[in-house]
């Protein structure tokens, strides 16, 4: 008969380990394993002896215990070290049996071919990998001593987490950002380390962050996730133009605690989109803001355009780095050390209900660089009728190429530290007035729609959420609802059980959008900004629009120093 002490312990169904255990002669530690195709097994041992390491097929595992012979497919004296097992597919049972008195650990994992690196830690070792996705990731620490007598620092995006379990072996679960990652390991004494990092690619959650309670901006937003009856699908658009359309008769925003830049009676309606590009072959990340600032007391507005570098939370722009009619302002009440800035006009309007505004994001490539311009369009202002498109700001980016208004389900904007970036969304929302403030609607109704420019054509974004989590500007007391293939917006508590809805204007599975040719007009920054452009869209097309969706785009005209800051 033989004598043993189970496993105790199965880790996120990748391996398993025991506590360190006072083993006598014939007594033994054990794991259940499975081994298939193309994987390999590894073996930790922390043991104050030599022992006997076997591995036999699990099914004769009772005739082990009563003493019978089996046929190992792995049998030899061990001491303390990290094994690598090369088996074929089969359930195994690994056996680490005392043969003298021993403080003996054990731990064992499957691994796939090719993955999974030796270590060998006394101070510290970085392992660096990267990934394409936005990823959960765990990473296995298998070691050849107990992490009790032999505590780890692991240290991964800027957090640290000391290792100090009374077992072998351990697993790190985190989230991580596409790009390249580096593991850091401190360890006071000398060990042998197997690690091996499993990513599984995933999609974004925006429903997480809204369920944590935390502050959002409220209207519509194409995260790229698609809800066909119940099942999510992604998508990706890759365009070089964004419109929002709003169309406004009541609105009324209060905020208490209103300071700064901040009225008692302001609010924003904001169209927010990122602007991926590259300059001398890295990748940068804008996020550009094109937005109505409001008084919704003495019912005037005027608009900003703002951006900023989302290529790390902590980037800064450069002098230089951007041309355009506004200026780089610090922000002290952010993570970003700088951001762009201009307000157009230099006095506010008047704006009367209905009050339907269309505004409008673009960017264009030009031999200097990349262009983002910013515009909107009065579609009607009481009994005032369309006026003429204007884009009031024009921002150079010199040397940049390769660019692309995106919203994608598959990535964040570049993380720096413990922080994973932001969305890449494209949002028309509502909230406060500027520097993150929050807005409380005592009067709302809005129609909301989004559209993108696909090749020269026009369309809705195929699905949106009712929420905006871009922007550190918030919403209170506002209700979104799909309707007409865009969002009503009122007072009312959100409901967020049904929080992402397909548009109307898209039947079936949502198709996969990418590369769409940019829109060629404007391809200069304009020496003033009395400029007037007109969209592609055509009088009759707005009329249309009007006419099927209620609906109206973004107004803004702009007095200079209420600058709007996300963070």
């Amino acid at each position: 008969m033989k004598f043993y002490i189970a496993a105790i312990a199965a880790l996120v169904l990748v391996g398993q380990a025991v506590a360190t255990q006072q083993l006598n002669p014939g007594y033994f530690l054990y794991n259940n394993l499975t081994v298939n195709s193309g994987e390999f097994m590894v073996v930790g041992i922390n043991t104050s002896s030599p022992i006997d390491l076997m591995v036999i097929h699990s099914y004769d595992f009772g005739t082990f215990l009563n003493g019978g012979k089996v046929n190992a497919v792995y049998n030899s004296s061990a001491s303390t070290g990290v094994y690598r097992l090369s088996l074929g597919p089969g359930t195994y049972t690994v056996i680490s049996e005392a043969k003298t008195p021993t403080e003996l650990d054990s731990g064992a994992i499957v691994v796939p071919d090719g993955k999974g690196t030796m270590a060998y830690a006394n101070g510290t070792y970085n392992y660096s990998f990267s990934i394409g996705n936005y990823s959960n990731v765990y990473v296995t620490l298998l070691s050849s001593s107990d992490y009790l007598a032999n505590p780890l620092v692991f240290s991964l995006a800027g957090v640290s987490t000391r290792v100090n379990a009374n077992t072998n072996l351990d697993i790190v679960n985190t989230t991580l950002n596409k790009g390249s990652h580096t593991i850091s390991i401190s360890s006071a004494g000398r060990s042998s380390i197997f690690i091996y990092v499993n990513t599984t690619p995933t999609l974004i959650n925006p429903l997480s962050y809204v369920a944590g309670g935390s502050n959002y901006s409220a209207g519509i937003a194409s995260y790229g996730l698609y809800n066909i009856s119940g099942r999510i699908y992604p998508y990706q658009v890759s365009t070089g133009e964004v419109i929002g359309v709003a169309n406004i008769t009541s609105l009324a925003a209060y905020n208490a605690g209103a300071s700064g830049n901040n009225s008692k009676h302001g609010a924003s309606l904001q169209l927010n989109v990122a602007l991926n590009t590259h300059v001398n072959g890295k990748e940068r990340v804008l996020w550009l803001q094109d937005v109505v600032d409001f008084n919704t007391s003495s019912m005037q507005y005027y608009l900003i355009d703002n951006v900023w570098n989302s290529t790390s939370p902590t980037a800064k722009f450069s002098s230089g780095a951007l041309v355009g009619n506004g200026n780089l302002s610090g922000c002290t009440s952010c993570s970003s050390p700088n951001f762009y800035a201009f307000s157009y006009p230099s006095y506010y309007l008047n704006y009367s209900f209905p009050f339907r505004i269309k505004l409008v994001v673009m960017e264009n490539q030009t031999s200097e660089g990349t262009v983002a311009s910013f515009g909107y369009q009065i579609l009607k202002n009481g009994s005032a009728g369309i006026k003429p498109l204007i884009f009031f700001d024009k921002v150079l980016v010199p040397g940049s190429s390769n660019s692309t208004l995106l919203t994608t389900p598959y990535y964040m904007t570049p993380g720096d530290g413990s922080n994973i970036g932001n969305y890449y969304d494209s949002e028309l929302v509502f909230g406060g007035e500027a520097n993150g403030a929050n807005s409380y609607f005592n009067s709302m109704n809005s129609s909301l729609w989004i559209y993108y420019n696909d090749n020269g054509t026009i369309r809705p974004f195929p699905s949106v959420y009712t929420f905006g989590l871009s922007t550190a500007e918030s919403a209170s007391n506002l209700a979104v609802k799909g309707w007409k293939g865009g969002a009503i917006a009122t007072t009312g508590k959100p409901d967020f059980s049904t929080d992402i809805f397909a548009t109307n204007a898209l039947e079936g599975i949502a198709a996969y959008i990418s590369n769409t040719s940019k829109y060629s007009s404007p391809t200069t920054v304009p020496t003033t900004v009395t400029t007037v452009y007109y969209d592609t869209v055509s009088q009759s097309e707005i009329v249309t629009l009007e006419m099927l969706a209620a609906a109206a785009i973004v107004i803004i005209v702009v007095i200079g120093l209420a600058l709007l800051r996300r963070r």
